[in-house]
């Protein structure tokens, strides 16, 4: 027995077969590692304090994941508490086979696009928020104001929007 033992510490201990045994373990780690690695995207359906869901898939956060914001085509660091249900996020973690949960490595926010029409109920002029029955929609220098009339389509000014006039809002959901 003895002697058995002693072969085998003498054929893992040389140079080569110890390297041989490194690179198989290394290959089967990154293997293994590779097998694990999953992604989720979609919509928030619901968001807890280090967890959140999108769809059925349960998402967990550590401190040591990141978080991006997309819009424009620009990349902004954001936080934990900047993400909100409906958010459109994709993730990149690691797969935990036991509980089908995915670790986040990172979370990449895509701001979307949002569409709301209504009937303006209230006008803040000063910071330029117009009310559509309960959503709240803040116009800035950079929107573009139209009027529908008689068939055409006009530019116009903030000033000639008035409660009660319909208005369709094609914009961003502000994320801060």
């Amino acid at each position: 027995m003895i002697n058995i033992l002693f072969a085998l510490l003498l054929a893992v201990s040389t140079p080569s077969a110890s390297q041989e045994l490194l690179d198989r373990v290394a290959t089967k780690v990154a293997t293994l590692a590779q097998s694990l690695k999953k992604t989720a995207a979609g919509e928030i359906t619901s968001i807890g304090t280090k967890t959140f869901f999108i769809g059925d898939t349960k998402i967990v956060v550590s401190e040591v994941t990141t978080y991006y914001k997309i819009k424009s085509g620009t990349r902004s660091v954001i936080d934990f508490k900047n993400l909100i249900k409906g958010d459109d996020v994709a993730v990149i973690g690691t797969l935990d086979t036991g509980t089908g949960e995915i670790t986040a490595r990172q979370v990449i926010s895509k701001v979307q696009r949002l569409l709301v029409s209504g009937k303006v109920t209230n006008i803040d002029p000063k910071k330029n928020i117009y009310t559509l029955m309960d959503k709240d929609a803040e116009i800035d220098r950079t929107t573009v104001v139209q009027t529908a009339t008689a068939g055409a389509i006009i530019k116009s000014k903030y000033s000639d929007i008035k409660p009660g006039d319909n208005l369709i809002i094609y914009g961003y959901y502000l994320l801060f």
